[in-house]
């Protein structure tokens, strides 16, 4: 009977595994929350490092771009956003890359990095564009979502950025 009872419970622990694993991303996708994330870990960015995440970059268009470094970053950003940033430089052994929605209407829109898959050609950035939500009510101000990531650069394969909707957005080429 212990024994039994002992079972059930790691077979429900496996499930429970199992199903965070797999339905994260589609839950994610869904507006329904990531499962990883809910247990604190960071399941598919194994080799990615958000350096920042900011809701107003103040950049007017949707950007898709590999930053240099530091100085780089700063010629892209206003003063005002670059002076908050509190990161060291880019170390050589890793490619940084700047998205960013553009303006929007009001805060309820987003911006949250998914996941990343490695294939033997290419890997795979997934994003969230996230939207308002209906019925909700967000501060009627311009916003411009935006993120810096870090990816390591030991292996310059191309880099393909898709929504959570699996539509191809941007390809940054191998250097």
């Amino acid at each position: 009977m212990i024994l039994t009872f002992l079972q059930l419970k790691i077979s429900i622990l496996l499930i429970l595994s199992i199903l965070s694993l797999s339905l994260s991303p589609a839950w994610a996708a869904a507006g329904l929350g990531n499962w990883s994330q809910m247990w604190n870990e960071e399941k598919g960015l194994l080799d990615v490092k958000l350096l920042f995440k900011r809701q107003d970059c103040a950049l007017t268009e949707e950007l898709f771009l590999e930053v240099e470094g530091l100085p780089h970053l700063e010629k892209v950003l206003t003063a005002q956003q670059f002076a908050v940033l509190t990161i060291p430089e880019k170390p050589e052994a890793s490619r940084w890359f700047l998205i960013a929605t553009g303006e929007k209407p009001n805060a309820g829109y987003t911006l949250s990095l998914a996941g990343i898959n490695s294939y033997t050609d290419y890997k795979k950035l997934t994003f969230i564009w996230g939207k308002p939500e209906a019925g909700h009510m967000y501060t009627q101000a311009i916003v411009s979502p935006c993120l810096l990531i870090e990816l390591p650069a030991g292996s310059r394969l191309p880099i393909l950025v898709v929504d959570h909707e699996g539509s191809k957005r941007h390809r940054f080429t191998a250097e």
